[in-house]
């Protein structure tokens, strides 16, 4: 009896221990087979790790701005910060799902081990999202004028209807700047440095909590608060593109003589399968703010949307275990090492 007891417990003891023996931060050498293989275990594992503490972060200080927000901005202005997050959600797929192209792109250039295939991905990914961001933002002034942002949001109150357009603004200018810098994620992500993205975040959220505290303080209105929050993450990102394309990678650095148009067609063909994807998840998730809007009205959003931050804190717990394994998967069918692709989970 003893002996059933004591043996799983070995086993698990020494699966945790083969596990320990990979979650450092000094790399393996990856002139062999066995060394590459405890190099994706490494980077999947400090990914996992930087991720689910990224997730804290962002959980705390989640947790922290919905009753500062709530208490400040009140039931029908929170209802439209509610209402614009969703609007923009819904704006996710504006990439064309170039940026997973880009990952993808890249994940295999590494396992070939091939720079210039990476960097014309590079650079031709982000020359194309920065097209595609500056077309949106000239469409975007020529309908701001046009559109009545009160219906839109359905609001009432003087102060609401005044703040409607200039908030609606500021996101979306926010937004498509972080269109082409978004780009340094999905390259971290494609070189299996999700860990590092997973830092510049938590730096992100924690700068745009210090941000609504400091427009809390200064009795700023919506506009403020939402270049407060949503600009932070820019700023985050920002600091990272110079990180990574000034001192890690500088030969990776975007140069517009470096687009190269089979690598473009390449990242577009992929991003649309991804682009079609993200559709139907934007369509699921993104729609509801913006339906109980016009409905039952911005009140109705608040009464929704709390609940619904809290419930979607269950999905982090997958996608901690599962984003780490794509990168890590194409650059070992690049390289053709059908064993670990099979057999992922199996820590040789």
């Amino acid at each position: 009896m003893i002996w059933h007891i004591a043996e799983p417990v070995r086993s698990i003891a020494s699966l945790v221990q083969r596990v320990l023996g990979i979650v450092r931060w000094r790399k393996f050498d990856v002139t062999t087979a066995e060394g590459r293989s405890q190099e994706r275990y490494r980077r999947v594992a400090l990914t996992a790790v930087a991720s689910a503490g990224a997730k804290i972060v962002a959980i705390v200080t989640m947790l922290i701005t919905i009753p500062l927000t709530l208490r400040y901005l009140g039931t029908e202005r929170y209802g439209m910060w509610m209402t614009i997050n969703s609007i923009v959600a819904m704006m996710g797929f504006a990439d064309l799902g170039m940026g997973l192209g880009v990952m993808n792109a890249v994940s295999e250039a590494h396992g070939m081990e091939d720079r210039q295939a990476a960097v014309r991905y590079v650079s031709s990914g982000f020359f194309m999202l920065s097209a595609v961001a500056l077309l949106m933002l000239l469409c975007f002034a020529v309908l701001y004028p046009l559109i009545p942002w009160q219906e839109v949001f359905n609001v009432k109150s003087p102060q609401a209807i005044r703040e409607a357009g200039p908030a609606m603004a500021v996101f979306v200018a926010c937004f498509l700047v972080n269109l082409p810098l978004g780009i340094v994620q999905q390259v971290q992500l494609g070189y299996q440095e999700g860990f590092v993205n997973s830092l510049w975040e938590s730096a992100g959220k924690v700068l745009g909590l210090v941000g609504l505290l400091l427009v809390i303080y200064l009795q700023a209105g919506l506009a403020w608060l939402v270049l407060a929050v949503a600009g932070a993450p820019v700023m985050a990102w920002l600091f990272n593109s110079i990180s990574l394309y000034g001192f890690s990678r500088p030969w990776l650095r975007p140069r517009l003589w470096n687009y190269h148009g089979a690598s473009a067609r390449k990242v577009l063909y992929t991003g649309l399968f991804f682009f079609i994807l993200q559709m139907g998840v934007v369509l699921i998730y993104g729609s509801d703010n913006l339906i109980i809007t016009q409905f039952l009205g911005p009140a109705e959003v608040t009464q929704y949307a709390i609940p619904y931050q809290m419930f979607n804190l269950c999905l982090f717990v997958f996608n901690i275990m599962i984003a780490p394994l794509w990168p890590a998967y194409a650059e070992a069918l690049a390289r053709g090492d059908m064993n670990w692709v099979k057999k992922p989970w199996v820590v040789r």
